[in-house]
């Protein structure tokens, strides 16, 4: 509470300011927005799997289960094909 009996929350300051954070969160332009999605359509998974079989150091990654980075390659070589599949 304020000095004059306002909770805080409901101060207009305070409330300005929250909703400056928000905007800049920006998460409401991530919906709908091509170039913000998320997720990807089946059609970019298609072109990224693609570029992954054509990179030699993806394909050595996901090839070697020593490789560091195998679990990871395989991680993402799974999502794209979900997404894909979507």
């Amino acid at each position: 509470m304020l000095a004059d009996g306002t909770p805080v929350a409901e101060h207009p300051l305070i409330q300005r300011i929250f909703a400056a954070v928000g905007e800049g969160q920006g998460e409401h332009r991530m919906l709908g927005a091509p170039d913000r999605r998320m997720t990807k359509t089946p059609e970019e998974a298609g072109r990224d799997i693609a570029r992954k079989m054509a990179d030699p150091a993806f394909q050595k990654a996901m090839t070697d289960s020593q490789h560091p980075e195998h679990a990871a390659a395989m991680a993402e070589w799974q999502a794209l094909h979900q997404a894909k599949a979507v």
